[in-house]
C-alpha cells in the first residue's frame, strides 16, 4: 500500500481512468442525466446536461491533482519542519523527502476518493437511483489498507486533538482503525445493496459508532503515552 500511496502514477492513472469512463459511458447516456434526487427512494427531480454530468468530477479532480501538484512551492507542512533547533544538511534532505511524499501521498488519496464516487454516481445514472451507503462504504474499504501508510501531517488521517500532539498515538490510532473502518465500510455497501433499513438514521448510526469508537481510543492512547 505504501507503494500505491508513494508512486506519482497511482493518481495519474486514477485520472486517466476517470476520463476513460466518461468517453466509454458517453454514447450509451441520454442527454440529460440525473443531477439530484430527495431521497434514495424517489424519483430523480432534478437533470443535468450529460456533459456536465459525465465531466464535472473528472475536471475537478485533475484540477485538484494539479493544485496540489503545485502546492508545495509555496510552503512546507508543519508537521514536516525541523522546530527547536538547528537543521543540518540531514534534516533539511529528510524534511524535503518528507514533504514529497506528504504531498504524493494527498494527491493519491483525494483522487482515488473522488474516482470511487464518480464509479457510483455512473451507477445511479445508469440505474436512476442514488448509492449514498455504498459511496460512502465504498470509500471507507478502499481506505482501510491505507491508514497505516499515513503519516502525521495537518490535512489528512485521523485528526483528533490527540493524535495531533502525539506521534505515538497517532501510529497506533491509525493501525487500530484499519479494522473497524473495514467493518463499518462492507456494512454501508450491503445495506445500501439490500436496500434494507431506514435509510440515513442506519448509515449515520453506523458512521457516528465508528467516529466514537476511534476518537475514544486515540484518546486513551493519549493518555498511556509516556511522552506526553
Amino acid at each position: 500500500m505504501r507503494k500505491l500511496l508513494d508512486n506519482e502514477r497511482s493518481a495519474q492513472w486514477a485520472l486517466v481512468l476517470m476520463f476513460g469512463l466518461a468517453a466509454a459511458n458517453w454514447p450509451l447516456l441520454p442527454d440529460h442525466v440525473p443531477n439530484h434526487w430527495s431521497s434514495a427512494e424517489a424519483d430523480p427531480d432534478s437533470l443535468a446536461p450529460k456533459s456536465f454530468g459525465l465531466l464535472f468530477l473528472p475536471v475537478f479532480a485533475l484540477v485538484q491533482y494539479l493544485v496540489f501538484r503545485i502546492a508545495p512551492a509555496f510552503g512546507s507542512s508543519a508537521r514536516f519542519t525541523t522546530l527547536g533547533k538547528q537543521a543540518t544538511s540531514d534534516d533539511r534532505d529528510e524534511t524535503a523527502s518528507g514533504e514529497d511524499r506528504y504531498w504524493t501521498r494527498l494527491r493519491t488519496l483525494l483522487v482515488v476518493a473522488l474516482l470511487i464516487v464518480y464509479a457510483d454516481m455512473l451507477i445511479a445514472f445508469r440505474t436512476l437511483r442514488p448509492h449514498p451507503g455504498a459511496v460512502i462504504g465504498l470509500i471507507l474499504v478502499g481506505i482501510s489498507p491505507l491508514l497505516r501508510s499515513i503519516e502525521p501531517n495537518p490535512l489528512v488521517g485521523i485528526r483528533t486533538p490527540w493524535t495531533m500532539r502525539s506521534d505515538r498515538c497517532w501510529e497506533r490510532t491509525h493501525r487500530f482503525a484499519v479494522l473497524p473502518t473495514l467493518v463499518v465500510g462492507l456494512a454501508l455497501i450491503a445495506l445500501d445493496v439490500a436496500d434494507v433499513g431506514p435509510g440515513w438514521p442506519v448509515f449515520g448510526g453506523l458512521l457516528a459508532a465508528w467516529v466514537a469508537v476511534v476518537v475514544l481510543y486515540s484518546y486513551i492512547q493519549w493518555r498511556n503515552d509516556p511522552d506526553r
